[in-house]
C-alpha cells in the first residue's frame, strides 16, 4: 500500500506560545477524521525535467516536493496524498485546537495551479495574466498533473508530455527573443535563465544562448580529438569498445576478430 508523503504539521514554538498566553495549556477538541481509514490515495504526477519544491504548511516538512522525470522514463516518482488531509486548526482568543479534514484532490490542485482551484489534467483552465492572482506557478505547463491512479491513465501522460512540449517551445522562442535583446549593454529586463537552459537540454538544442561543451581526449592512433566516451575513432580504425561498436554497426565481427579482440 502506498504511504502518504502529506502530514500533520505539529510546531512546538506555537504550542508553547499557547500555553503561555492562556489560562492554562491548550486543549484539542476531538475529530472523527482524524481516526479514519484512507478510502483512496491522490498521486502527483511529472513527466518533465524539472524539480519542483513548494512550501505548504499541511505538508511534511511545510513543502511539498515533485521529483523530476528521469531520462528514458515516462514519468518520475509520485507525490501521494490520501484522499483527506487532517490540516491543525486553531480558535483566535481561545485555547482549544482541533484538526479539519480537507479534500486531498483539492490540496493536489493547488500544488499545481492555485489559480485554478477546480481544475484537472482534463480540464486545466488558461489563465491570462489579468486574471492570475500570482499565488504560484502553473506546474501543468511543465509536465505535472494529479490523477487517483498509479499508474496513470496513459491519456494524462500523453497531454501533460504535449503540454510541456508546447509549453518549451514557448520558453525555447522566449530565450532567442531575450538572447538578442540582452546583447544590448544598456538592457535590464529578463534574461535568460535556467528554465531556458533546462528546456534546450531537454529538446537537446545547441544554439548561440545555450552550448554544451564536452570533455575530449586524443585518438590513441591518429590523434584526433574524440568525447571522452567515444565508440570508436571516424578517422581511423582505433577502436575503444568493441561491444558497442558492432552493436551500433560501426565495427563488423570479423574486424574485431581480425584486430584479436576476444568477445561475445
Amino acid at each position: 500500500m502506498a504511504q502518504p508523503t502529506a502530514t500533520i504539521v505539529e510546531r512546538p514554538d506555537v504550542t508553547a506560545a499557547l500555553e503561555k498566553s492562556f489560562n492554562g495549556p491548550p486543549v484539542m477538541r476531538g475529530d472523527m477524521n482524524v481516526m479514519r481509514e484512507v478510502k483512496f490515495w491522490v498521486y502527483i504526477f511529472n513527466c518533465g525535467p524539472f524539480k519542483h519544491v513548494i512550501a505548504r504548511p499541511w505538508a511534511g516538512g511545510g513543502r511539498v516536493t515533485i521529483e523530476p522525470c528521469k531520462a528514458g522514463e515516462e514519468y518520475g516518482k509520485p507525490y501521494v496524498l490520501p484522499d483527506v488531509i487532517q490540516e491543525k486548526t486553531q480558535i483566535s482568543g481561545a485555547n482549544e485546537f482541533g484538526f479539519v479534514g480537507r479534500d486531498g484532490k483539492f490540496y493536489a490542485q493547488d500544488v499545481l495551479n492555485p489559480d485554478d482551484p477546480m481544475g484537472s489534467w482534463k480540464n486545466m483552465a488558461a489563465i491570462d495574466a489579468g486574471r492570475s492572482t500570482n499565488i504560484g506557478t502553473n506546474l501543468y505547463n511543465f509536465g505535472c498533473f494529479w490523477t487517483l491512479s498509479n499508474p496513470p491513465e496513459k491519456e494524462a501522460v500523453l497531454k501533460a508530455k504535449q503540454r510541456l512540449s508546447e509549453f518549451g517551445n514557448l520558453k525555447i522562442t522566449e530565450a532567442s527573443a531575450l538572447w538578442v535583446a540582452q546583447q544590448d549593454p544598456k538592457y535590464s529586463g529578463e534574461r535568460v535563465g535556467f528554465v531556458h537552459h533546462t528546456f534546450a537540454d531537454y529538446f537537446g538544442i545547441d544554439t548561440e544562448w545555450h552550448r554544451k561543451y564536452q570533455a575530449k581526449k586524443p585518438c590513441v592512433g591518429c590523434g584526433e580529438m574524440l568525447a571522452e566516451n567515444a565508440v570508436v575513432c571516424f578517422k581511423c580504425p582505433a577502436t575503444y569498445d568493441w561491444e558497442k561498436a558492432i552493436a551500433a554497426g560501426l565495427r563488423s565481427r570479423e574486424q574485431a576478430i581480425a584486430a584479436g579482440h576476444k568477445g561475445k
